[in-house]
């Protein structure tokens, strides 16, 4: 029997690999002004600060977010948290994590209807959110 080359073809279209899976951020949910009812309208123009919980539930614990990985604004890329505590803003038993982010940080704009947030969890998670913003200020 000839040991020569193997012919023929492997085919490994459907395989994926556990980095690939592990690359996909965790959702969570997120809340600008935590426990305003109104609007959550944001005025670029305006300065100040702007209170964002990261809202933590049975399948994530808020207080495994790393608060200085954190980044909020039209695309999850702009600003960082300047300050964060850990408190139940929602009142629902779960733990949020509360960051202070500032205004013109954001990188608002008038066309933006959607806030964006990224960051990992003190393990190196991926984490993601977004949540409706109207922009006001606009003429």
């Amino acid at each position: 029997m000839s040991k020569g080359p193997v012919r023929g073809t492997v085919l490994a279209a459907c395989a994926l690999s556990a980095a690939a899976l592990a690359a996909q951020a965790q959702r969570v949910s997120i809340e600008i002004k935590p426990g305003d009812d109104g609007p959550k309208s944001l005025e670029p123009g305006r300065g100040g600060m702007v209170p964002v919980a990261i809202l933590g539930s049975p399948d994530f614990d808020a207080a495994s977010g790393d608060p200085e990985s954190v980044r909020l604004g039209p695309t999850g890329t702009e600003a960082a948290a300047f300050r964060s505590t850990l408190e139940d803003v929602d009142r629902d038993g779960d733990v949020d994590l509360l960051l202070l982010v500032r205004v013109p940080d954001l990188r608002l704009t008038c066309e933006h209807t959607e806030l964006r947030l990224a960051g990992k969890t003190v393990t190196g998670d991926d984490f993601e959110g977004a949540t409706p913003v109207q922009v006001t200020g606009c003429e």
